[in-house]
């Protein structure tokens, strides 16, 4: 992609982040004492633009928060990452998301998302605005904001040839006029059952989930696998990009660690391929630190911890 294309429009959710580490997740009616507890910044877009923003990436965020005290505290990691906040609508009638995250000491989580006035996101003056940025390279958007939102702007971005990336989660049945909009699609293993009815257990069930969904009208499928690596298929071409080993300290925001880089590399004229193995390698060292924004590595900080890869 030219580098007059290197902007990065992110539609998704604000959320603020309430989260407990816990010695093992409670039983049904049980209640467990939390070792540690923080607010933090978070939500899936906010999350993503942050990483890519720190990758380098120029930055356009869109969401909806609430006229609440919450919103100085979710707001904040935006504008140290230098992301404009002229995106951000706000809502009188909601409250600013907010998520309810439990992290076992090995660092996987559990969480409750309560999308508050993410909901409220209105998609016109997110089309008015997208339609006046001159260097927009990639539109991505994820579904905890109003699923028309992620349509209408991918419909956008593809007049104005721009790439679209969507990332299905949490998971929402998808009208099939999305698919066809979408030029990479990024679920994990639960989402990419629930998508597709296969579980991707193993490269031939990845396989059988990419074809289904390329069938749907999804240009590329890039299936996040955990500790297993990444797996891509885009026609006859298909790879799996092993994870990187590292010592898990809190998972939380490790997609959205990959999503906004994944995205962050493509605009600064990266190839597929490689895009996707540095990718990994942000969100494996995402999961090393605590929280969602705040764990989100600089370039430098990446390339420190993968010299093995082409930069």
């Amino acid at each position: 992609m030219a580098a007059n294309r290197s902007l990065v429009a992110v539609i998704g959710s604000t959320i603020l982040d309430l989260v407990y580490r816990v010695p093992r997740a409670p039983l049904s009616g049980e209640s467990v004492v939390a070792k540690e507890f923080h607010l933090s910044a978070g939500g899936k877009g906010a999350n993503q633009a942050v990483a890519a923003a720190k990758l380098g990436a120029p930055v356009a965020f869109y969401s909806c928060v609430g006229c609440d005290p919450l919103i100085e505290i979710a707001l904040k990691p935006l504008s140290e990452a230098g992301i404009p906040l002229g995106g951000i609508q706000r809502s009188s009638k909601f409250a600013t998301g907010t998520a309810s995250i439990t992290v076992l000491p090995d660092g996987k989580n559990m969480i409750v998302v309560s999308p508050g006035a993410n909901m409220a996101l209105e998609s016109r003056a997110v089309l008015d605005n997208l339609a006046q940025l001159e260097t927009l390279g990639i539109v991505v958007s994820q579904l905890e904001t109003p699923i028309e939102c992620a349509e209408s702007s991918f419909a956008l971005a593809r007049r104005h040839g721009a790439t679209t990336i969507l990332n299905p989660a949490p998971f929402t049945p998808i009208p099939e006029t999305l698919y066809s909009l979408v030029d990479f699609i990024t679920p994990n293993e639960a989402e990419c059952e629930l998508l597709t009815g296969i579980q991707p257990t193993s490269t031939k069930a990845c396989r059988d989930a990419a074809d289904h969904l390329r069938r749907l009208g999804v240009s590329n499928v890039v299936i996040t696998l955990g500790e297993r690596g990444v797996f891509f298929k885009s026609g006859e071409t298909e790879v799996m990009i092993p994870a990187r080993a590292v010592e898990a300290v809190d998972t939380t925001a490790a997609g959205d660690a990959f999503n906004g880089a994944f995205a962050a590399f493509l605009a600064s004229g990266s190839a597929v391929y490689p895009a996707l193995q540095r990718a990994v390698a942000v969100a494996a060292l995402a999961c090393t630190r605590p929280g969602a924004q705040a764990s989100m590595p600089t370039l430098d900080e990446v390339v420190a911890f993968a010299p093995d890869l082409p930069w």
